[in-house]
């Protein structure tokens, strides 16, 4: 075990730190380092230019590098250099890349945000500032996502949900999907899939484009075809069912089908349209109800 310093300055501080036991544990740094403390294990390491108030409780291989940084145990996890106020609590090969951002448990995850979370499971990624991920396998969390679990889900919209399910990918902002399987909202802002299977909201406009609903089914898309500022897409509810469609080239506002199978509301334009359910129903003027 090795308590260490490299350079002589009268300024250098190396003070208060200390190795409880176990084997080829070293507390080194190329400045400062005090009141660092690993208490045991095996080839851990708390090292950087200068650090201080860092712990490692035990396991093997695991190395701090950040201020008032903490690895209780595991198997070569590591918070980086200057990240400071973070935590691995176990694991094997996970990683700290960010300020004030945790890892409770698990294998091979990887934290590059500030203030983010990974609570467990295997292989999750949270890449920007204030993204979570519960639990779960080869989940991706940015711009402040939640993903509570599941299997190759992607948050990619600012502060968007998705709760469980495979392969769902929500990419506009403050959208939500429930769970279920390649479900994806693209382009607009709140929108919300239940869940179901392949359901899609892909709507783009700078202006207003939000609030579009897909309760759940398979193969539903709500869609526009036209990015405008000055053009809607808001307000538009799938309930279920199988291949309906809510879709136009400019407008769409206010249009709902409950259910059924390749129903469409489909126009260059078109608001307050309605179709119960059925099958192979379309509406293509305003007000207009099946």
């Amino acid at each position: 075990n090795l308590i260490s310093s490299s350079i002589s300055d009268e300024f250098k501080f190396s003070s208060d730190n200390f190795i409880g036991g176990g084997c080829r544990n070293s507390i080194s740094s190329y400045y400062s380092n005090d009141s660092n403390t690993i208490v045991g294990g095996n080839s851990n390491s708390i090292s950087a230019y200068t650090v201080s108030n860092a712990f490692i409780g035990g396991g093997r291989s695991n190395c701090v590098g950040g201020y008032s940084s903490i690895i209780v145990g595991g198997f070569l996890n590591e918070i980086c250099e200057n990240k400071p106020y973070s935590f691995i609590g176990g694991g094997r090969i996970n990683i700290v890349n960010g300020s004030y951002s945790s890892i409770v448990g698990g294998s091979c995850h990887n934290i590059t945000g500030n203030c983010s979370f990974i609570g467990g499971g295997c292989k999750n990624k949270a890449s920007d500032n204030i993204s979570s991920i519960v639990g779960g396998i080869y989940n991706t969390s940015s711009g402040g996502g939640f993903i509570g679990g599941g299997c190759n889900n992607h948050a990619a919209g600012n502060y968007s949900i998705i709760v469980g399910g495979i392969s769902n990918t929500a990419s506009s902002s403050c959208s939500f999907i429930g769970g279920g399987s390649l479900n994806s909202t693209i382009g607009s802002t709140k929108d919300f899939i239940g869940g179901g299977f392949c359901n899609i909201i892909c709507t783009f406009s700078d202006y207003y484009s939000c609030n579009n609903t897909i309760v759940g089914g398979s193969c539903n898309i709500i869609s526009s075809s036209l990015s405008d500022y000055y053009k809607y897409s808001a307000h538009n509810f799938i309930g279920g069912g199988h291949s309906n469609s809510i879709s136009v080239y400019y407008d769409n506002t206010y249009n709902f089908i409950g259910g059924g199978g390749c129903n469409s509301i489909s126009a260059y334009d078109v608001g307050n349209a309605f179709i119960g359910g059925g099958l192979r129903n379309c509406v293509g003027g305003y007000n207009s109800t099946i």
